[in-house]
């Protein structure tokens, strides 16, 4: 019964931990846009609606705070490999989104964006909901899609064409199979 317990307070307290950090990375991509004047049309983005940056990144870096300790008390219990997995989502979007860096502005966002919320979300979410089986193999299967960049040549201009790569990584008992499409 304790068993099953931790793996509902676990989900539950990981969930809001979840909730609270993306609630930091969105407020701090609309600081971060706006102070590069590219939300300044965009009506809706939060910067826009309140008017207050200082607020705005109260709550932002609250948020992550408190989302960060939860993460590390389910870490101390569990294992400490969830708090460095989540650090580096945390890590992995600010490169994407913060001075000096943004690397979202050029052009590598879905690399970023996939490692955070694909592989090292997903890790940290199964090690703790289950921290006594903790082995590559044993992750079921995962379907990725990432949106690719196609060169096309037009004229003398080389000019980005939409496409995607598919990346279906299989456990263990598939064969291990790797198909990029």
């Amino acid at each position: 019964m304790k068993y099953w317990f931790s793996k509902i307070y676990n989900l539950i307290a990981f969930t809001l931990a979840a909730i609270l950090i993306l609630l930091w990375e969105n407020l701090t991509n609309d600081l971060f846009d706006a102070e590069t004047g590219i939300d300044e049309f965009k009506f809706h983005s939060i910067v826009n609606l309140v008017k207050n940056k200082k607020i705005i990144s109260f709550i932002a870096y609250t948020s992550l705070v408190i989302g960060l300790l939860i993460i590390l008390i389910i870490s101390v219990s569990t294992s400490i490999n969830i708090f460095i997995l989540v650090a580096a989502c945390c890590f992995l979007g600010y490169l994407y989104q913060g001075p000096p860096f943004r690397f979202g502005y050029q052009g590598l966002g879905e690399p970023l964006c996939w490692l955070a919320f694909g592989p090292f979300a997903y890790s940290a979410v199964l090690i703790a909901l289950n921290p006594s089986n903790i082995f590559f193999e044993d992750i079921p299967p995962v379907a990725l899609s990432i949106c690719s960049k196609h060169w096309r040549y037009k004229g003398s201009l080389l000019t980005v064409a939409g496409g995607m790569f598919e990346f279906i990584f299989t456990n263990a008992q598939s064969n291990k199979n790797l198909k990029i499409c």
